[in-house]
């Protein structure tokens, strides 16, 4: 006890003003951690659900050009003379690198991409309702929309992967225009008699797509299959083509369009472009490729 009669209790210690700035402090170090760690997540979750969402466009895509290319034939076949036209004997395969320009097609309407290849074949995929022969065109081939009218639908100042396919008009003869080339040209894709658009056999088959690019495989004389950026022939067909198509997600594209309203050029698709458009389309790019082989191929 105590002089006074009580029994002193242990003294009580708080936490100082100081104590507790240092551990506001610490938390609010913390918390913004979080809130940038939470922040990073969300963007990265959005960024891949986007490109999931382009490459299976691009895998859809690549399945339907491969249902038509696998069937492709190349060669000199008989056939009655087309109604009111000239004997077209020749089925071609016609292929380019880096044309430039769509065949058939004013730059004004649809300008091709730089470094994007072009493909156009003939295939026994005609609907039963064509009554000439079961051969037909089809194509592939990426395109900058600079349309405001004319092609419903497609938007201007964006991409696509155009699928060229013939169209069954309710006068003439379609059909019987746009199969069996001596050669192909520039007027390989032939409009619809009745019409002086082609919104009937050009379609958009991937949205965002900027870029197609192919190799060839054929079989040298030991069997091994071997690959070549090119093929000239339209009369003979490749054992298959490794086809690589690039597609942009939505929110890049929507980039793109502002920073490119007259379209990518050249210097931004090349792989280490340092572009202000090359970087972003590094950074919201998907790339998907597919194998087709030919079954009608000789080599």
């Amino acid at each position: 006890m105590t002089r006074a009669g009580f029994i002193s209790s242990p003294p009580r210690h708080g936490f100082s003003l100081l104590e507790v700035l240092v551990a506001m402090a610490v938390l609010a170090i913390m918390m913004v951690f979080m809130f940038n760690l939470v922040a990073q997540s969300t963007v990265a979750w959005e960024s891949g659900s986007r490109q999931i969402d382009a490459a299976q466009a691009a895998r859809i895509g690549l399945d339907l050009m491969a249902r038509d290319l696998q069937h492709a034939v190349a060669a000199e076949i008989p056939v009655a003379t087309p109604a009111g036209g000239t004997n077209r004997n020749i089925a071609p395969f016609f292929f380019s690198a880096n044309p430039g320009a769509i065949p058939g097609e004013p730059a004004a309407n649809l300008k091709a991409p730089p470094n994007s290849a072009q493909l156009f074949a003939v295939a026994p995929i005609a609907p039963e309702s064509a009554t000439n022969v079961p051969f037909v065109e089809v194509g592939f081939f990426a395109v900058h929309s600079a349309r405001t009218n004319g092609f419903a639908v497609l938007s201007g100042n964006r991409y696509y992967l155009l699928w060229h396919s013939p169209s069954l008009a309710t006068t003439g003869e379609p059909i019987a225009e746009i199969f069996y080339r001596q050669n192909a040209n520039s007027n390989w894709v032939s409009k619809k008699p009745d019409s002086v658009n082609e919104d009937g056999n050009r379609m958009a088959l991937i949205d965002n797509c900027y870029q197609m690019q192919i190799l060839f495989a054929t079989n040298d004389a030991s069997g091994v299959l071997k690959f070549t950026p090119s093929w000239t022939s339209q009369q003979s067909l490749p054992a298959g083509a490794l086809i690589t198509l690039r597609v942009m997600d939505r929110k890049t594209a929507a980039r793109i369009a502002s920073l490119r309203p007259t379209g990518l050029t050249a210097g931004d698709v090349q792989t280490n472009s340092t572009t202000d458009a090359g970087r972003v389309l590094r950074e919201g790019t998907v790339e998907v490729s597919r194998f087709v082989p030919f079954l009608n191929s000789t080599n």
